[in-house]
């Protein structure tokens, strides 16, 4: 979310994917965030999501997902705040360990231009 530069998968994906981001944005003390295994919001205009509302690329999202769950000290289903998220993310994430999770996604050269402002 922190890298999004508003470019994906379609027009739809992208307004989307805004929309979500200026709600957060505006409410960074709301508890609104929330890591979760299914597809959530962000995947409703996702070409790879199926009808099954499972992701044509689950394996690679859990694996996301997972790692920097392990990595922040984060649950699923659990709500967190913007400020929060944040504050995690300065805590736990180093520029290493973002390679090593990141390297194979399509978008690794778009957010690894933007990783170093975020932390």
């Amino acid at each position: 979310m922190q890298s999004f530069i508003g470019k994906g998968y379609s027009e739809e994906f992208v307004r989307n994917f805004s929309n979500i981001i200026k709600y957060i944005n505006s409410n960074p003390y709301q508890n609104c965030i929330s890591l979760i295994n299914y597809c959530d919001n962000v995947c409703k205009y996702c070409p790879n999501k199926l009808s099954s509302n499972k992701c044509k690329n689950e394996t690679f999202i859990k694996y996301l997902d997972d790692s920097y769950k392990t990595i922040c000290n984060l649950n699923y289903n659990i709500h967190y705040s913007l400020n929060e998220i944040n504050t995690i993310i300065k805590n736990h994430l180093t520029i290493s360990k973002f390679k090593t999770i990141c390297s194979n996604c399509q978008w690794f050269g778009i957010c690894s231009k933007l990783i170093k402002n975020i932390m």
